[in-house]
């Protein structure tokens, strides 16, 4: 007969030679088999076995015994040898693996010895519980003695692989001795050094995280000095000092779990003191949908909760679970310190993928994506251009990122875990929102968290949260309290082990009056009780009412060294590196590693990665609410210093942090430049918003710089306020603080700073209807910037001229200046300014008549706008296009042109623009009915905007149409209206358009008199212009030549 193979150790199993599994039989006739086979062969009384199994009268326990054999030998035929008297399992029928452990056991071979780790995969019928008092005691008695054996035979294995230089497979080894007695303090420093050995100092100091937790919890005492000073020694360390150290051994290891800041989790997640409480319905919520994104079914899911409730539990519980299926888990937190940078959570948590596969992820990205991209990580090296083009470029950005996350996800499943987003700033948020619309499809799970609280206060957040589910793209959980039998499990689960059941019960019910089920609460008070007693009686310790009261108090407790690590790491408000606390703190490496060691044995900090971080929020915040003023700014200009002696090499790297430290400081110049690079970078990721706050913030602080710097640091700022202010619309306003500032160009003298504050004042003034004030400081900025031999003010200046001298309808000059600005912004690099330079030339050659060379120049800025991917470009060169497609008479071209610049639009402002042009081209075409619909849009967007030179001209093209369908009053009313707009603007050539629409409704109306004043005026006005275009065809309209 084939034999059959019984396992025991970790739970029974059963199978036949092939592999097939056997039924499993009830647990009595487990318990019987088990016994049985220690060792196999042995006849046993059956007399011995009713009493073992059956503590019932002998005749009972007999007949449950013969009932429990016949079982057997249908289940397992031929394994049980039986005869009157006596019952054996039968050694050539029956492999089992207790008895092959043993055997490994003694021979006691590296190999053996590895093999025993494998088979013992838990205690003898591990789960089985059969209530007979004879039984149970056996079976403990053998359980001992065969964990023993494997716990021995691990060591001896472990000994082996560290001797061996095999610091991975001793790694290994050396987990599986701490599951078996986590108290083992000389097991807990063995896997810390090998961890060290193998490159993974990280996975080091964590492990001494685990073991403090263990100590607590069993036993209800601190490590050993020993293991103490190992951890001191460690942390000392630099990842690059482990490194050097592990490679000199002989024993290099790469440091793949090493995350970033963020980072990538690839195996286990944070220490924890219990499974996970009360949460088993919420779990599975998430699970189901890191199950549909597997499909490419779900792409967001957002939990929501209190402070404390446990939601960073959760997700750590769903990403060790999604590491375990052969998920990628990237996780980006934002923090209450860190909003000056958009999009910082995203980046936090991506840029360690496209670290380890940035070669893979970049192929196949064109040149405009990686652009993008490069706005957000500088690493990529793109030539991103300037992002004053359009805000509509923010959907550009938004789209590079969602294309790599889906391709992080093309070798397998990724959940990307974006946390606190309460604290994200808007960019993150609408990215969000974004990601949710775009990833289906991708293997990608987005799991955001955020304090419910929070919500309504801010808008981004819960406009994000609710445009995704109203487009059922996210499954949003909310976390409840725990209830009252969860807490009192919770209690339980923190409670020393040993903790008699009355008083645990008795904890239980006050903890739960004082926590209201919130599980840090819990937590707290446990500590603050264990801390309170350590080995005394439990009993006499009052329940504190307060967690806040709690924290301060165990914070009270702590060295004056480690008391000073704490503030710094409150205010710096995120996760630090050791490093960055020892030098702001300036100790002694000795000294901080003893007061660091101190903070995570206290359970305040605690270790991510190579990293540190409070080990809840709640902590930081008490800790930085009680800082006074003095004391606060004294810490953050310890962490400025300290990040500029860290950092000196690549200060960029933390702008923001330095920025944020150094504007809670007096220290205004540092604040001012760290503001001010700051918000050049979120200008540079559209973050318009927030560039001009961080401007502002720095301009608030100019009066306390050294005069002889503040005029010169007042106007840099003004001009990099200006384009961020004219994306966002806020025109006025621009002008306003660009006038406000003008006295500071008297007493600067640098042509350099005065060039570019020049340019924008006349941009602004004559975007706003001064062109004659205007031209003059654009004047005045083309002398400076030609002092200074500023090529790309020079050209920008050009630009705005060439383009002011089409409202101002001087088309030969602007295409003189149009000219210049192409050929030397073509020098700078300034590719959106290059591309608008011959956009100015095509519109004002346009208004020439000249045709063919304004189409030439419009491809080329056409052409400009493709490569660089910019829609507010695009969309001008597609509609000023169609405007001289229309009056070519090529109208079907030129509506096709119109449409396509309106669905390119980026922005409101170009988008009425577009549908004037396109209202115009539908005129010409000999649709005026849908040309006049077009335009009342535009017509109206613009007076809105305040756009008066464009309102007049197309009020003029709306007045035309409206003749053509007979709507006279109308078009006498709107052609009065915009030759009073276009006088008062001084747009010549909008007034011919006027003149001309007053004269074709003189006409429609009979009045041909009236008309053909009308029409001479127009004609007039447009040859005084040189529109000899429009001047030929007013002719027309007349009949004269």
């Amino acid at each position: 007969m084939a034999r059959i193979t019984v396992s025991f150790l970790g739970g029974f199993a059963a199978r036949t030679a092939d592999g097939t599994a056997i039924r499993c039989p009830p647990k009595k006739a487990q318990a019987l088999l088990a016994y049985l086979a220690l060792p196999p062969g042995r006849a046993h009384p059956r007399d011995t076995l009713g009493a073992l199994l059956w503590e019932r009268p002998d005749g009972r326990a007999r007949a449950s015994l013969r009932q429990t054999l016949r079982r057997l030998a249908l289940t397992l035929p031929g394994a049980v040898v039986c005869d009157a008297s006596t019952v054996a399992l039968d050694p050539a029928r029956v492999d089992v693996d207790m008895v092959r452990l043993e055997s490994l056991v003694r021979a006691g071979t590296p190999e053996a010895l590895a093999e025993v780790a494998a088979l013992y995969r838990g205690d003898l019928l591990e789960g089985i519980r059969v209530s007979e008092p004879a039984f149970e005691e056996w079976l403990l008695t053998e359980r001992e003695r065969l964990r023993e054996l494997a716990i021995d035979a691990l060591a001896r294995l472990l000994r082996h692989e560290r001797d061996a230089a095999e610091p991975e497979a001793a790694i290994r080894t050396a987990v599986r001795l701490v599951a078996f007695d986590a108290t083992e303090e000389v097991v807990h420093r063995t896997l810390m050094r090998l961890y060290v050995r193998a490159g993974r100092r990280g996975a080091a100091l964590r492990q001494y995280q685990l073991c403090v937790a263990a100590l607590e919890r069993e036993l209800g005492v601190e490590p050993e000095l020993e293991t103490k000073l190992l951890y001191r020694e460690i942390l000392e360390r630099t990842p690059r000092e482990s490194t050097r150290v592990t490679t000199s051994s002989g024993h290099a290891g790469s440091d793949r779990r090493r995350p970033a800041p963020g980072g990538v989790l690839e195996a286990g997640v944070g220490v924890h003191e219990t499974d996970l409480i009360g949460r088993d319905a919420d779990l599975d919520r998430v699970r189901r949908a890191l199950e549909e994104a597997r499909h490419g079914d779900r792409r967001i899911a957002v939990v929501l909760g209190e402070a404390g409730i446990g939601k960073t539990r959760l997700v750590e519980e769903l990403a060790a679970d999604a590491v375990r299926r052969g998920w990628r888990v990237l996780i980006g937190r934002a923090h209450e310190s860190e909003r000056l940078l958009p999009l910082n959570p995203w980046s936090d948590a991506i840029r360690p993928a496209l670290a380890a596969d940035r070669g893979t992820l970049e192929r196949g990205v064109d040149a405009v994506s990686r652009a993008e991209l490069a706005r957000v990580f500088p690493e990529l090296d793109g030539s991103a251009d300037d992002a004053t083009s359009a805000p509509g470029n923010i959907a550009r950005l938004f789209e590079a990122i969602v294309r790599l996350i889906a391709r992080v996800a093309e070798r397998r499943p990724l959940l990307l875990v974006l946390e606190d987003l309460q604290w994200a700033d808007e960019m993150s948020l609408s990215l969000l929102a974004f990601a949710g619309r775009r990833l289906s499809g991708s293997r990608v799970l987005v799991l955001a968290t955020a304090r419910d609280e929070d919500v309504a206060e801010s808008s981004a957040l819960s406009q994000s949260l609710a445009e995704l589910e109203r487009e059922r793209c996210a499954d949003v959980v909310t976390l409840s309290p725990l209830s009252r039998s969860d807490t009192l499990r919770l209690v339980r689960a923190l409670s020393r082990t040993g903790t008699e059941d009355s008083i645990v019960a008795r904890f239980g019910g006050a903890i739960w009056a004082v926590s209201e089920g919130n599980p840090f609460a819990v937590v707290e008070t446990m500590r603050a009780i264990q801390d309170a007693t350590r080995a005394d009686d439990v009993r006499a310790v009052p329940i504190p009412v307060r967690v806040r009261d709690l924290i301060v108090r165990r914070v009270e407790r702590l060295s004056p060294a480690a008391l000073e690590l704490l503030r710094l790491a409150a205010v710096i408000g995120r996760e630090f590196e050791f490093r960055l606390l020892r030098c702001a703190a300036e100790l002694h490496e000795r000294a901080a590693a003893e007061a660091m060691e101190e903070l995570v044995r206290k359970r305040l900090l605690h270790e991510i990665g190579e990293r540190f971080e409070f080990t809840h929020d709640r902590i930081r915040r008490v800790v930085d609410k009680a800082l006074i003023g003095p004391a606060r700014e004294r810490l953050h200009a310890a962490l400025g210093r300290a990040l500029e002696t860290l950092y000196a090499d690549d200060l960029d790297q933390v702008a923001d942090r330095l920025a944020y430290h150094y504007g809670n400081t007096a220290d205004a110049e540092k604040a001012v430049t760290y503001l001010i690079g700051v918000g050049a970078t979120a200008a540079s990721r559209y973050a318009h918003e927030g560039a001009v706050s961080l401007f502002q913030q720095a301009l608030e602080r100019l009066e306390r710089l050294r005069a002889t710097v503040r005029d010169r640091r007042a106007l840099d700022i003004v001009v990099r306020l200006a384009p961020s202010l004219l994306v966002l619309g806020r025109y006025r306003e621009a002008l306003e603080l660009l006038v406000e500032h003008e006295p500071r160009t008297g007493r600067v003298s640098d042509t350099a700073a005065t060039a570019p504050y020049r340019f924008w004042l006349g941009y602004f003034r004559d975007l706003l209807g001064d062109p004659a004030r205007g031209a003059e400081d654009l004047r005045r900025a083309l002398a400076d910037a030609e002092c200074a031999g500023d090529l790309a003010t020079i050209g920008k200046t050009h630009y705005e001229l060439a383009r002011a001298a089409f409202w101002t309808a001087e088309p030969r000059r602007g295409l003189e200046h149009g000219r210049h600005a192409a050929a030397i912004l073509e020098r700078t690099g300034e590719r959106w300014w290059h591309g608008r330079a011959h956009w100015a030339v095509g519109i004002n050659q346009g208004m020439l008549g000249d045709f063919g060379p304004a189409l030439d120049a419009l491809s080329r800025a056409g052409a400009i706008a493709d490569d660089i991917g910019d829609p507010a470009l695009q969309s001008y060169a597609a509609f000023t296009r169609g405007w001289i497609d229309a009056m070519r008479g090529e109208t079907r071209a030129a509506v096709e042109a119109c449409r396509r610049a309106v669905d390119r639009s980026p922005s409101p402002g170009v988008t009425r623009q577009a549908l004037g042009f396109l209202g115009y081209a539908l005129a010409e075409a000999g649709d005026p009915g849908e040309a006049v619909r077009v335009l009342e849009q535009s017509v109206e967007q613009m007076a809105r905007a305040g756009s008066r030179a464009y309102h007049g001209w197309m009020m003029a093209v709306l007045a035309e149409a409206y003749a053509r369908v007979g709507r006279l009053d109308d078009a006498r009313a709107g052609a009065s209206e915009a030759l009073e707009i276009t006088n008062g603007v001084g747009f010549r050539y909008g007034t011919g358009v006027a003149r001309r629409a007053l004269g074709r409704a003189a006409a429609a109306n009979g009045d041909l008199h009236a008309a053909t004043q009308h029409l001479h005026e127009a004609v007039r006005t447009f040859a005084s212009i040189d529109a000899r275009f429009e001047a030929d065809r007013t002719r027309a309209t007349l009949g004269v030549r």
